[in-house]
C-alpha cells in the first residue's frame, strides 16, 4: 500500500515539473525583445497547451497594466505566427483572425471600440484583403461608405485646404510645421508646433488658423471611423518696411 501511494506522488510531481518548463514569463519592449523590469513596456506570459503555444502580452507602462495581444503558434519561438490572434488597444478588443507563415490569412474581424460587434469582416490571402463587408454598430450590413482604409480629408479636398492655409497665412519666407490630429468625428484636436518658424507670434497665429478650420471628413480603417494624424507645413511672408 505504501509503494502505491509513493508511485502516485512521484507521477504527480513529474507532471508539475513539466508544466513549469512549458510556461515562460518575461519583460520586454513592444516587439518582445527582453528588457529589465524597470524599463520594459510589456509583460508576457507564454505557455503550452496540447501541441500549441499561446502567448499573452500585457502593456505595463504609462497607465497601468492592460491586455495587448493574444497569439497562438505551433512552436515556442513565435518567429512566424501560425494560428489565432486576438488584438487589443488600451485593453479594448480591436481585431481577431488567423496568421499563416507570419501574415494574415483567412477571415478577420475588426471590432467597434468596447464591443464585440465588428465594423468589418475581411477575407485575407497572404496579407492582402480579397473581400470585405462593413457593418453598422447595431450589426446591420453597410452598403454605403464602406472603406477598407481612407485618409482624413478636408471637405472640398486637399487643394481647398491648401487654399485656406494660403489665404489666411501668406507665402514662403519663414516656415514652420504644425502637427494636428483629426478625431473620429472630423474635429481638429491636439494642434501643436513640430518645428517653429522662429517667431512665437507667427507660431501662435498659425495654430489659431488651423484650429478654426471647418471639420474634416474623418479617416476610416477597417470600416470604422478612427483618429488621424497630419503634419502641415505653414509658410509666412515676412516684409521689412524699414
Amino acid at each position: 500500500m505504501k509503494m502505491w501511494i509513493l508511485a502516485i506522488c512521484l507521477f504527480f510531481q513529474i507532471n508539475l515539473d513539466a508544466q513549469k518548463n512549458d510556461t515562460l514569463y518575461f519583460y520586454s519592449n513592444h516587439d518582445y525583445k527582453i528588457e529589465a523590469k524597470d524599463t520594459a513596456e510589456c509583460f508576457t506570459k507564454q505557455f503550452k497547451t496540447g501541441d500549441r503555444w499561446v502567448r499573452y502580452k500585457y502593456r505595463i507602462k504609462d497607465i497601468g497594466m492592460y491586455m495587448c495581444d493574444i497569439d497562438e503558434n505551433s512552436d515556442s519561438t513565435f518567429t512566424k505566427l501560425n494560428g489565432m490572434h486576438i488584438g487589443y488597444q488600451l485593453g479594448v478588443l480591436y481585431d481577431s483572425g488567423y496568421y499563416k507563415n507570419g501574415v494574415r490569412d483567412g477571415i478577420w474581424h475588426f471590432y467597434y471600440p468596447g464591443t464585440r460587434q465588428p465594423g468589418m469582416i475581411a477575407h485575407f490571402k497572404e496579407d492582402k484583403p480579397m473581400s470585405f463587408q462593413c457593418f453598422s454598430e447595431d450589426g446591420s450590413p453597410k452598403k454605403e461608405n464602406c472603406y477598407y482604409e481612407r485618409e482624413a480629408d478636408y471637405p472640398d479636398g486637399l487643394s481647398a485646404w491648401l487654399d485656406y492655409i494660403g489665404r489666411n497665412v501668406g507665402r514662403v519666407l519663414s516656415r514652420n510645421q504644425k502637427a494636428l490630429r483629426v478625431d473620429s468625428q472630423g474635429k481638429i484636436i491636439d494642434v501643436g508646433v513640430r518645428k517653429s518658424s522662429g517667431y512665437e507670434t507667427l507660431d501662435q497665429y498659425a495654430l489659431e488658423i488651423i484650429t478654426k478650420s471647418k471639420n474634416w471628413i474623418p479617416a476610416v480603417q477597417y470600416g470604422r471611423l478612427v483618429k488621424a494624424y497630419r503634419i502641415q507645413p505653414v509658410s509666412f511672408q515676412i516684409v521689412d518696411y524699414r
